[in-house]
């Protein structure tokens, strides 16, 4: 438990210091030589070894995945380290896009996991860290970032993850307001991507579909008990929402201005 809250500390520290420097995000050392035994033990040392290795700014991406990595806490007193981690991702993810473009799989599951999670205040930073590092995936798939064949395939490959699924959380029956947001917002910041690499079906249920989706936000058929349960999940994201749509639109936009 000691060691949780230094850690939490130093990944605070972090948080800050990132606002006003960069770190480098070139190797420290060549990595270690490939260790052949099975041992945990040596195993372990290998991996920390190779941490040493990197980069000041992969380390640090590291340790944040690390901090929010650690989902079977239940005691309150310990999740000051996942809130620092989801801090750390919440104000700085863009500066991790290459990484993030490798983890992304590992590192949503994640952030979704907490954004669902009981504890109120790792819930709030669990939802900005959610927009952020989706943020720092769509900047690696801007159209300025991809140059061969290659590169185009990697970026097609990665939307279509995401778009599918934005599409299954939206698409889901019964679907918690909370999830439904992090669909729509999800889309909002993959619009410049849908427009580049979104076949024309994704195109039009970006722009159609989610519409009638935010209806079911703004809008929604309940009763008054019902409603004050909901009013927070609705209204928090409210801004984010209106962020997504403009995205969209803007987008949508650009498609017709250069159809003509």
């Amino acid at each position: 438990k000691f060691e949780m809250l230094i850690a939490a500390g130093a990944i605070e520290g972090l948080v800050n210091y990132l606002v006003n420097f960069t770190p480098s995000s070139t190797p420290a050392n060549p990595p270690p030589p490939i260790v052949r035994s099975k041992t945990k033990e040596d195993e372990k040392r290998y991996n920390e070894e190779r941490i040493r290795c990197e980069s000041d700014l992969k380390r640090i991406y590291i340790y944040a995945a690390r901090a929010i990595q650690t989902q079977d806490q239940t005691n309150l007193n310990r999740y000051a380290l996942v809130k620092a981690g989801l801090e750390l991702f919440a104000q700085h993810s863009t500066l991790f896009t290459e990484y993030l473009y490798e983890d992304y799989p590992e590192i949503l599951r994640c952030i979704r996991a907490w954004n669902a999670h009981d504890n109120y205040d790792v819930k709030k930073v669990a939802q900005r860290a959610y927009d952020t590092f989706l943020l720092g995936v769509a900047n690696a798939l801007k159209e300025t970032n991809v140059k061969t064949p290659e590169e185009r395939r990697r970026a097609v490959q990665v939307f279509q993850y995401f778009i599918k699924e934005f599409r299954d959380k939206i698409d889901t029956p019964e679907l918690e307001i909370r999830d439904l947001a992090m669909g729509i917002r999800g889309y909002g910041i993959f619009a410049n991507a849908c427009k580049l690499y979104g076949t024309e079906e994704d195109i039009k249920f970006m722009f159609v579909g989610l519409i009638q989706r935010c209806e079911q936000i703004a809008m929604p058929t309940v009763t008054l008990s019902q409603a004050m349960d909901i009013f927070d999940e609705r209204f928090y994201g409210l801004p984010n929402l209106i962020d997504a749509l403009s995205a969209i639109i803007i987008e949508m936009t650009n498609v017709k201005i250069k159809k003509r």
